[in-house]
């Protein structure tokens, strides 16, 4: 069974219906943004080192790569999405990037 992360990425993932994902991670540190492009088995393989990383206080993004169909509403409260479903545009992926930040992908 996997974790909680894991399923949580793979939700985001399927959300996302690309097939490849840019995945990014930025280490403050070191002011260096290491980024690949990996598929979706990649990705949920790699959510441990991601976690690592993170745990680490490097920076992670998960967006799909190339040429999609979606857009990122960033610096959302839970007003925000809330006002987003209000207003009848559905997120097809709510990311929270640190407590009570989030991201809308609609």
């Amino acid at each position: 069974m996997a974790d909680l992360t894991t399923r949580a990425v793979e939700a985001q993932l399927n959300a996302m219906g690309s097939q490849t994902f840019d995945v990014g991670v930025f280490v403050p540190s070191k002011d260096m943004m290491i980024t690949k492009t990996w598929d979706k088995e990649t990705v949920l393989k790699s959510v441990g080192y991601l976690k690592y990383q993170n745990q680490r206080g490097a920076h992670i993004y998960v967006r799909p790569a190339g040429e999609h169909n979606l857009s990122m509403i960033d610096d959302l409260n839970r007003g925000g999405i809330e006002t987003l479903r209000k207003g009848g545009v559905e997120p097809a992926a709510v990311v929270e990037t640190s407590p009570g930040n989030f991201q809308g992908w609609v």
